[in-house]
This record gives C-alpha cells, sequence and structure tokens, in this order.
C-alpha cells in the first residue's frame, strides 16, 4: 500500500511481503548439471506466485550436452523457474542462455528481475529486463542481453518466464558483469 500526495510525493508506505529466497553472491549451477531431491536444479527454485496454482518443474533428458530444466504451464498467469542473486546498483550484467519452447500458446523469455531490499519488484512486470520472446514450438535459441542494475536494486531474479499453456526449456545460462 502506497501513498502519494498530489504533488506525488509518497506520503507512507507499507508492505508485507518478505523475501523467502536465499540471496547467492553469484549465479550457480547455470549448466544445470546438479539435481536436488525435490528433482530441481539444485540452487533453483519454482515461483508460483502468479500461477494460479498450476506449473510444474520438467526435464528434457535427451537434450545435448546434457539434461535440462524446464516449466510446464497449461493456465492463465505466469510461473518462473529462478535464482535470487546479489548485485550492485549501476553495475551492467549480461544473461546468456539457450532456450526452447514447446506448443506454447502464451510466451516464454528469460528475465532479470532486480529486487530492492524489501524484496519488491524495481520495475512494473511489462518493464522487466528481458531476452527475445517465443512462443508455439520453438527449437534452441541463443539469448542473449543485458541490463543495469537501477540505485535501489540489491539483487535480480535470473528467470525463466512462461505465461500461457505448454512447456519452456533452457540451458546453458551465464550471468556476468
Amino acid at each position: 500500500v502506497i501513498e502519494v500526495d498530489p504533488a506525488g510525493n509518497i506520503v507512507w508506505m507499507f508492505r508485507n511481503y518478505v523475501h523467502p529466497n536465499p540471496i547467492l553472491p553469484r549465479l550457480r549451477n547455470g549448466s544445470f548439471k546438479e539435481r536436488g531431491a525435490d528433482g530441481w536444479p539444485s540452487d533453483w527454485i519454482l515461483s508460483s506466485r502468479l500461477s494460479e496454482g498450476g506449473g510444474e518443474v520438467i526435464w528434457d533428458e535427451g537434450a545435448s550436452p546434457r539434461p535440462c530444466p524446464g516449466l510446464s504451464y497449461d493456465r492463465p498467469g505466469a510461473l518462473l523457474l529462478q535464482q535470487t542473486i546479489r548485485c550492485k546498483p549501476g553495475t551492467t550484467y549480461h544473461m546468456a542462455g539457450q532456450i526452447r519452447t514447446e506448443e506454447l500458446d502464451g510466451h516464454a523469455c528469460l528475465q532479470m528481475s532486480f529486487i530492492d531490499a524489501m524484496g519488491a519488484a524495481v520495475y512494473d512486470a511489462p518493464d522487466i529486463p528481458r531476452g527475445q520472446s517465443l512462443n508455439g514450438s520453438a527449437g534452441w535459441v541463443q539469448d542473449s542481453f543485458e541490463a543495469t542494475a537501477p540505485p535501489s536494486a540489491t539483487a535480480l531474479e535470473a528467470r525463466l518466464f512462461i505465461t500461457g499453456s505448454g512447456k519452456a526449456f533452457v540451458k546453458g545460462l551465464l550471468l556476468h558483469t
């Protein structure tokens, strides 16, 4: 909740959201070699806060050079496979990786969502830095993009994002300055 005066100044603000995920010093397991006991890639979480209750982590066991994770989704909303990494305001981050989709009637992309010390997104959803948007059935696409951490950013969420029914996969994810 935010109260803004007629001049556009924030009078007061209340947030009850606390960021529940660990904040890592750097991207880990971007090659997706390691799996946890839950079957998800180690150091990655499934964020379903926008999913309307659906979706799951899946694996493309036949991907080369090794199996890679993906998301299967079947309803309106959005699903995220993500990892939260500490960032430094004013630093430019470069993300690269490969992404593909299967029978996706929405879209999928790689994203870097910057968050503040309270765990809130710094950008509105349409403005989140992202790579190419894929839909339908698209073979592996090498993607890369960069973004500069805003002054209020303390971390970034490296993500595979999917909305709509279908599947999206990611492999070989890198994040560097």
